[in-house]
């Protein structure tokens, strides 16, 4: 389905300069997709090159906005998250500034608020890079894990 246009300042909670995704285009309770066009100038670009780790960020970032898509759709509040893990990332090609990146989630796994999911990266339909996630999503306050005290 596609999601109602929602600037995506409420579905993350990411702001400038690290936000990596400028829209959520598709969203459902297992996938999403969303779109980034990065930029001369913005952050992690150097030499007219993209490091690399962004694409993990991008993608972990269009998980976050698909969280918060489908929580909005309940009435709730956009909730925090954190990427735990990365699994099997591999970069196949270099990313282009100024050409839309497509991101590309789906949630392979679900245990309480931890999920697998697998995620890639296409730019003008080529496959630059692929992997998994392992994301813990918070839904209220009380899924916030503590660590003791020592």
């Amino acid at each position: 389905m596609s999601p109602d246009p929602v600037d995506i300042a409420e579905l993350i909670p990411h702001r400038p300069p690290m936000v990596m995704i400028d829209r959520l285009v598709r969203c459902d309770a297992t996938s999403a997709e969303g779109i980034k066009t990065f930029h001369a100038g913005d952050y992690g670009i150097s030499g007219g090159s993209i490091s690399e780790s962004l694409l993990v960020e991008c993608l972990a970032q269009t998980v976050a906005a698909m969280q918060g898509y489908l929580l909005k759709q309940q009435g709730r509040k956009a909730s925090q998250g954190l990427l735990v893990g990365i699994d099997n990332f591999i970069v196949y090609s270099p990313v282009r500034v100024g050409s839309p990146l497509m991101m590309t989630i789906t949630v392979a796994n679900c245990v309480g608020p931890f999920r697998i999911v697998s995620g890639s990266v296409s730019q003008d339909g080529s496959l630059l890079a692929e992997g998994q996630m392992k994301v813990f999503l918070q839904e209220d306050a009380h899924e916030v894990p503590t660590m003791p005290v020592a």
